[in-house]
């Protein structure tokens, strides 16, 4: 209509609205749309009317009569009629559970990216460990035969103090193989 105005609209839009079919009569869709995206379609809107574009689609967020909000997607037709003022055919979808899904898979790709980056860290780990373990044991054979070998007390002091400090290397690196094993293939054997 004129100016904008609902000319004809259904109990549907009227529940999504939460208003009487009555009252919608005297309003424009655009009353429904935040503040901040109702000229966002102006020129949608222009092109539309002015017959150089027969239709288009945008996703706006809409607003009840009691003040709550849903997102929808709009879609807009031009209707021409003849000698009349062309009108334009509006279908309301509320999309919210499409959102819900959207925000939930994404959700679940953010986690899923998470976790592979975990199991590569823990992969990486493990490699590592491993790679520390076979230097480590050369080592520690290595301090044993020179303790064996070294007379003096401050030499195996020193060598003991030396031991030690390798033990705890090696513990470190088995926590860190036994944190980061996989263990989905362990299974239970009956012998």
């Amino acid at each position: 209509a004129p100016g904008g105005r609902f000319l004809l609209v259904n109990q549907r839009l009227a529940e999504m609205l939460e208003a009487p079919v009555e009252k919608l009569l005297a309003l424009k869709l655009e009353d429904f749309l935040l503040p901040s995206e109702r000229e966002l379609d102006a020129g949608l809107s222009g092109e539309l009317l002015a017959g150089r574009r027969t239709g288009y689609r945008v996703e706006r967020t809409l607003m009840s009569h009691s003040g709550s909000t849903f997102p929808a997607q709009l879609t807009a037709s031009l209707l021409r009629h003849d000698g009349d003022q062309p009108s334009v055919l509006w279908v309301v979808e509320d999309i919210s559970a499409r959102k819900a899904a959207e925000r939930e898979t994404a959700d679940l790709m953010t986690r899923l990216i998470n976790s592979e980056r975990l199991a590569a860290a823990g992969r990486m780990a493990a490699a590592i460990a491993h790679e520390i373990n076979n230097p480590l044991e050369a080592v520690t054979n290595l301090l044993y035969l020179l303790r064996s070998s070294v007379s003096d007390q401050a030499g195996v002091r020193h060598l003991v103090m030396a031991e030690e400090e390798l033990e705890r290397v090696a513990r470190i690196t088995k926590k860190t193989l036994a944190f980061y094993r996989d263990t989905s293939t362990a299974g239970q054997v009956d012998l």
